[in-house]
């Protein structure tokens, strides 16, 4: 079973438990398989990295 974008599992089998994305994170695709694929920002929000590693999303400023 699938995860919606947004969330990831490890392995794909028929469980229907996901683990969502942290906050201002999103997946490209519903086949994720780890955290790592949460590395698109959400609308309103802009990623934060350490080197070329995603590690968060922090929301952007209103009006930016």
């Amino acid at each position: 079973m699938p995860c919606g974008v947004g969330s990831w599992k490890a392995g794909i089998d028929f469980s229907t438990v996901c683990t969502p994305c942290g906050v201002g994170l999103t997946t490209a695709t519903t086949t994720a398989t780890s955290a790592a694929d949460c590395s698109l920002a959400k609308w309103g929000y802009r990623l934060v990295k350490s080197g070329a590693t995603v590690t968060g999303a922090v929301q952007c400023s209103a009006g930016t």
